[in-house]
């Protein structure tokens, strides 16, 4: 069976027999699964608010205490925005692609979908 193209567009093909995101092959007969997976906070940036907003609620200097704890905060809700891209195999899981465009994650998915069908 000849080699079908499903989905192009910025660095990723997704053919009937392979996923290919930037200069990353992933071979879609050994793809057991894709999902989409939310950025997560981790848990660094989370102590770097709890210490701001302690250093807001017991210094002189409350402006930069808050002023950091808001920039936590906004840090926060920007990676939760972020979404990516999981391939799993029976070797594990991969972090195949992230983007701010959850649409355009969500098509790559319906790709991958659509060709790990056609193995039949």
């Amino acid at each position: 069976m000849a080699e079908q193209e499903i989905f192009s567009s910025r660095g990723v093909e997704i053919t009937s027999s392979r996923a290919v995101f930037g200069s990353k092959t992933y071979a879609v007969n050994q793809t057991t699964s894709v999902d989409i997976a939310k950025g997560k906070s981790s848990s660094i940036v989370l102590l770097a608010l709890f210490v701001g907003a302690l250093y807001a609620l017991g210094s002189h200097n409350a402006f930069l205490g808050f002023l950091a704890a808001l920039v936590m905060v906004g840090y926060m809700v920007l990676v939760r925005r972020h979404s990516t891209l999981k391939i799993i195999t029976s070797a594990g899981e991969v972090r195949a692609f992230a983007s701010w465009n959850r649409k355009l994650v969500e098509r790559i998915v319906q790709a991958l979908n659509d060709s790990i069908a056609t193995q039949g």
